[in-house]
């Protein structure tokens, strides 16, 4: 697993070598990781780290020249606007600053030097001569990293599990921020799920002594953006399309293949329209449904082809069932328990991605910065599973929803959204690759918030974007209808089309009302999901739980005793067996109470299997 963790303490030196091999053990490896430790028992200084091989923090720590200051550093760092350096061949993934750049940053300017990278990236940098460590990550807090503060000492991690493998007392839900996994698929803010731990601010240094935290710093304010003045349409719409190809093409870069993780969308259109791409560059892989081709497979393989590209179709299939329970408890364990089944389906298709390329670009968050789109929202589940208890935290849970709604749109999208809900799919991804999107570069979302309040561009800004760099690409239709050659009516009649089966797909199988449950169960000849299933989607929990997955659901079940006393136990074996026999549609919230009782099992038992 990518990571960086350690303590600062001033306890006894065997002691803390004894946590911090403790927390590096406790994450789960993979075959192509490395792992290192960095100790300074003078300062009361212990770190540990894991990254992939060839990965940019495969050498830590990387020193001055006299070797009084030291970065530890996880994730990418690209160029700045307005620079441009190709990185020396033994630097690895690191665009515009090498991270000997990154120390002498520290020596010019301090923490304000933080101001000048980007990327997703979570450091310590230790200044052995002023006798002080900083510790930081980047402005959207994408890498991660928990907290847990006593009187004696700090602790932290890029995964949960490394502290709560050193932290008995931790090994506990916060209630609240478990209500808010309920209510909003994630845990917001700085809250995590468990007691005592917490989430290390956004665009934050915190500066530490010894083993105390002297000042809490924030070198990123977000406001800066939101107050910029605003353009006319037309004249934002000319920026955005002016800057995106050379940002595209900066994420495009890496010493070995980056891989296109191509789909049926405009957001992956527009990344390829803008790339410079020869034959076979670039190796293209989709991910697909057991059933059929989804749309997503279809139009792929024609934009690779038209490209000059090689394709790849990774379906997630039979040999993904067999393993089910192994990958859900891998996924869970990557995901620190924000994510359940999901995250069984990420491990998987991005292990197999692993085998094209260790590096895969996505046009992730594009139609949320760009087009307005919104799809995270709270929601009450369909039957009380847990105990009333949880009501006061679940009411608190969509209150600070409401109160994150107000933010403007795109602050919402990028402080809120990708962070949180984000967080679990990111880490699980992380774990098998390098996952980039050039659509968080701090140059665009700059420009981003340049956009007229009232400005609402739909899917033209992302269009006349593929127009100006390959208009050849405009004759293939999206999987949303969009593009594609015929008249005003046909091309209108075909976005219907596909926004139908979108939409009949989703209602069908994974939020199948109850009605149609009990309706396909009495006469199964009326299931529409036969017809729909495979469409757009390559996940089929709902069907696979009533199917092929329903023995690992029975076995769950009869291992009642290890379910949360924060759930009630008989409503969730009732809730299981009416979703096996299909006579509800319980998917969310079987998803939930088997993720929540996996991470018990996993994460406060000692010794919670780390090798999964």
């Amino acid at each position: 697993m990518m990571g960086l963790l350690g303590l600062f303490s001033l306890e006894h030196p065997d002691n803390c070598r004894l946590r911090l091999r403790a927390m590096v053990s406790s994450l789960p490896s993979e075959d192509f990781d490395l792992s290192g430790i960095y100790e300074d028992s003078r300062r009361g200084v212990y770190i540990g780290w894991s990254c992939h091989k060839n990965a940019i923090n495969a050498r830590l720590p990387i020193s001055n020249e006299n070797g009084s200051k030291r970065l530890f550093i996880t994730g990418e760092v690209f160029q700045a606007r307005g620079e441009s350096r190709r990185p020396r061949e033994h630097e690895g993934p690191v665009f515009g600053h090498s991270f000997s750049d990154i120390t002498r940053l520290f020596e010019g300017f301090g923490v304000d030097g933080l101001k000048r990278l980007n990327g997703w990236f979570s450091g310590l940098f230790i200044d052995e001569k002023a006798d002080v460590s900083y510790l930081f990550n980047d402005r959207y807090g994408m890498r991660r990293l928990f907290i847990h503060e006593t009187g004696r000492d700090l602790l932290f991690s890029s995964h949960a599990k490394a502290l709560l493998a050193v932290l008995p007392e931790s090994r506990a839900f916060d209630p609240t921020g478990l209500a808010e996994y309920i209510a909003c698929d994630c845990v917001l803010g700085a809250r995590s799920l468990f007691k005592g731990i917490s989430v290390f601010p956004a665009g934050s240094v915190w500066t530490v002594r010894g083993s105390s935290v002297v000042e809490r710093a924030a070198y990123f304010d977000r406001s800066a953006w939101e107050s910029q003045p605003r353009l006319p349409g037309n004249d934002y719409e000319e920026l955005i399309r002016g800057v995106l190809p050379g940002i595209v093409r900066k994420y495009g870069e890496a010493p070995s293949p980056v891989g296109l993780s191509l789909t049926g969308g405009l957001d992956m259109r527009m990344v390829v329209s803008c790339l410079d791409m020869a034959p076979g560059q670039f190796p293209c892989y989709t991910f697909g449904s057991m059933y059929r081709d989804t749309f997503d497979v279809k139009i792929a393989r024609k934009v690779a082809a038209s490209c000059n590209q090689d394709h790849t179709t990774l379906v997630l299939g039979r040999d993904f069932l067999r393993g089910f329970p192994n990958y859900l408890e891998g996924g869970i364990v990557r995901s620190d328990g924000c994510l359940g089944f999901p995250a069984a389906a990420a491990l998987y298709v991005n292990a197999s991605a692993r085998g094209i390329s260790p590096v895969r670009l996505t046009g992730n968050y594009a139609s949320e910065l760009l087009r307005g789109v919104r799809a995270f929202k709270p929601r009450m589940p369909a039957v009380r599973f847990y105990d009333r208890a949880l009501d006061a935290h679940i009411d608190g849970a969509f209150r600070a929803f409401r109160s994150l709604e107000a933010l403007d749109p795109i602050s919402f999208t990028l402080f809120v959204q990708a962070p949180s809900l984000g967080y679990g799919l990111y880490s699980v991804e992380e774990s098998q690759l390098t996952v980039r999107t050039p659509f968080m570069d701090n140059a665009l979302v700059e420009m981003a918030y340049r956009g007229p309040r009232s400005y609402a561009a739909g899917a033209h800004l992302s269009i006349s974007a593929i127009r100006r760099c390959r208009p050849d690409l405009l004759g293939i239709p999206s999987d949303f209808g969009y593009l594609g050659s015929g008249s005003r009516l046909a091309r209108s009649a075909r976005r219907g089309y596909y926004r139908a089966l979108f939409k009949g797909e989703y209602w069908s199988s994974h939020g199948m009302p109850q009605g149609l449950a009990m309706a396909v169960r009495l006469l199964p000849w009326m299931s529409p999901e036969k017809f729909f299933l495979g469409r757009h989607k390559y996940q089929h929990f709902r069907k696979w739980l009533t199917g092929e997955l329903a023995p690992f659901l029975r076995d769950f079940s009869l291992s009642a005793a290890d379910i949360p006393e924060i759930f009630d136990r008989r409503t969730v074996i009732a809730m299981i067996e009416d979703h096996i026999q299909g006579r509800r549609n319980y998917l969310s919230e079987i998803d939930k109470v088997v993720t929540i009782t996996l991470v018990k099992n996993l994460f406060f038992r000692p010794g919670g299997r780390p090798d999964v």
